[in-house]
């Protein structure tokens, strides 16, 4: 069976060309994988994840995953962030149909996209833009090819492996490491061994494409020890011109996880899913982090069974008390709000009225606060992020729309631009980081984290309490009073 794979696979490759620079000319060339583009192939996982370094041939590659199956299935789909994501794998395919005559028909281009292809075999190839990963079609195709696949947010992740779901399909997805910060160098690092999903990860270094980068005999020797033979002074060039971590993403494919992540504990393997969601029969808390220039954070959260349920959250910039009041009243979860907790600067009164006031007023909710020390609230949530080995999961869990404190876990990109603060500094959007000298949390990309914290020491303190807050409770007078000395 291997043996007539291996010769389907010969016949396939001699009978396509492929453009190719060898020095100052472009010469056309059979496909020829690289070993490390071999073992993509050869491998039998259902989903496979490359990470490959700038001009490796991973979109190669990739688009020669689904040529292979052309014959053999009836719809792929060729998914980008945005469809000009999807022009290489795409243009790749459609060449090599041609050349074998395998296509029957074609429609749409870079300019009038998607674009949709159809084999003499009957198969179906189309192109998808995911970046609104409620409008990813409802079909069931046998192969999805991911491309720029890092760019996805993790929504998209779940909505792809979904739908290859009912046939048993495939998903090939490839990217390069932007950072190492999001769901894809999470799963490329997961994927490495073994796993449940039975999935494979694999990295293709830049040098490994020879026609562009040839052996010339150089060894390169990377500042923490890492020791690249036999290729080119160009190599050796960007080793010495790019951080090491940086060097190792771009051009080696390979995962660098900062190491001052405030937060490290957070999966979205672990900690997200599409389950979590708003429970009509549940009462709904908000936790509340004030701010404007940064981002005004309210998470909606439920308690089931014996975990917190962080099922939605509101996190914008620039806006108001008032405003971010009123997009939390058009939530369809705000009918169930009987309560929740606020930062304790809350209730300080700056030009305005105290934010805890205009929550009060405006929305006729009461929300609670108390002071929290912060590293004994970081501890705590990490504690709470942890698999308890005795029930199989966290306490914490989140709906995968929570992209606010998933970006600051360093589990995805931030849902907020860069910005300017009262000082004029520019803060750059992205994880809870440490400072790498002082090792304390640099107080930026916080809001949510902060948020939580708040509402997780209010409910059950930092040493478990036998008796929780109770949820909905009505206050009297002087529970406030209590409750504001706190």
């Amino acid at each position: 069976m291997t043996e007539n794979i291996n010769a389907y696979r010969e016949k396939i490759w001699n009978s396509v060309r492929i453009p190719v620079s060898v020095g100052d000319d472009i010469k056309e060339l059979p496909y020829n994988p690289t070993q490390d583009q071999l073992d993509v192939h050869n491998s039998q996982a259902r989903i496979k994840l490359i990470t490959g370094g700038e001009g490796s041939g991973k979109s190669l590659v990739t688009a020669m995953e689904g040529f292979l199956a052309v014959p053999r299935v009836k719809l792929i789909w060729i998914a980008g962030n945005e469809y000009n994501d999807t022009d290489m794998e795409f243009e790749y395919m459609l060449d090599w149909m041609q050349q074998t005559g395998l296509l029957a028909t074609h429609r749409g281009s870079r300019t009038n996209p998607p674009q949709y292809a159809r084999s003499i075999t009957g198969c179906e190839i189309v192109s998808k833009a995911v970046k609104d990963p409620v409008k990813i079609g409802s079909e069931s195709p046998d192969l999805i090819l991911g491309c720029e696949a890092a760019r996805f947010d993790y929504l998209a992740y779940l909505r792809l492996r979904g739908r290859i779901a009912r046939n048993r399909g495939s998903l090939i997805m490839s990217g390069t490491l932007e950072d190492s910060l999001s769901w894809y160098p999470e799963f490329a690092t997961r994927w490495s061994g073994a796993n449940p999903e039975g999935a494979k990860s694999f990295s293709i270094p830049t040098w490994s494409n020879v026609f562009k980068y040839p052996h010339e005999g150089v060894t390169v020797v990377l500042g923490d020890g890492t020791v690249i033979e036999d290729t080119c002074e160009e190599i050796q060039k960007l080793a010495a011109e790019t951080p090491i971590d940086i060097f190792k993403e771009r051009y080696m494919g390979v995962v660098c996880k900062p190491s001052n992540l405030v937060i490290p504990d957070f999966t979205n393997s672990v900690h997200v899913s599409e389950d979590i969601k708003f429970n009509k029969e549940l009462n709904v808390e908000i936790a509340v982090d004030p701010g404007y220039g940064g981002a005004y954070a309210v998470l909606a959260i439920q308690k089931y069974k014996d975990q917190i349920w962080v099922i939605d959250e509101v996190y914008l910039q620039g806006y108001i008390n008032e405003q971010v009041v009123e997009v939390c009243m058009q939530k369809p979860w705000w009918k169930n709000v009987v309560g929740g907790t606020i930062d304790i600067a809350g209730r300080q009164h700056q030009a305005d009225r105290a934010p805890i006031e205009v929550w009060s007023e405006k929305a006729k909710i009461f929300l609670r606060s108390r002071k929290v020390n912060e590293e004994q609230g970081i501890d705590f949530l990490r504690t709470k992020l942890h698999v308890n080995p005795l029930v199989g999961h966290p306490t914490i869990v989140f709906s995968p729309y929570c992209s606010g404190i998933i970006a600051e876990m360093g589990g995805g990109k931030a849902p907020i631009k860069d910005y300017e603060n009262v000082s004029g500094q520019l803060i750059r959007s992205g994880p809870w980081m440490r400072d790498k000298n002082l090792g304390r949390p640099i107080d930026k990309n916080n809001h949510s984290c902060k948020a939580l914290i708040y509402y997780i020491v209010d409910m059950f303190g930092y040493v478990e309490r036998k008796s929780e807050t109770t949820w909905g409770k009505v206050f009297s007078r002087a529970d406030r009073r209590e409750l504001a000395r706190r």
